[in-house]
């Protein structure tokens, strides 16, 4: 099947759509060879066009669509680093604070001190 996806021709329009149903859906868990599926293309096509269309692999996408709606959350809101973390799909907040950190170099309270305007 991998083989087939290397030489079907490619759709930019449905580019457009899949990249924009990743954005939709990347607050929530992601099972990207069902994704693919829905999209009738292999997990490794699906991953090659996202790569193509962002610069990023499908997850890393996800993560960096997640990270961009915390950073927005913690500068225009007073919700608890808690309550953000689990909005932008993140059951753990130690997880999401380690991720956080290691993406922006600031933790997520660190992070809402400097950037917070209401």
């Amino acid at each position: 099947a991998q083989e087939a996806d290397r030489h079907q021709p490619r759709d930019t329009g449905r580019d457009a759509e899949m990249i924009a149903a990743l954005r939709e859906m990347a607050m929530r868990p992601l099972d990207l060879a069902a994704f693919a599926q829905d999209f009738g293309i292999s997990a490794a096509t699906l991953r090659r066009r996202v790569i193509a269309a962002t610069g990023l692999p499908p997850k890393a996408l996800q993560l960096r669509l997640r990270i961009d709606r915390a950073k927005e959350l913690l500068a225009t809101t007073d919700a608890p680093i808690e309550q953000i973390a689990r909005t932008v799909g993140f059951e753990d907040s130690f997880y999401f604070a380690r991720l956080f950190l290691g993406r922006e170099s600031l933790t997520p309270s660190e992070f809402r001190r400097r950037h917070q305007r209401h």
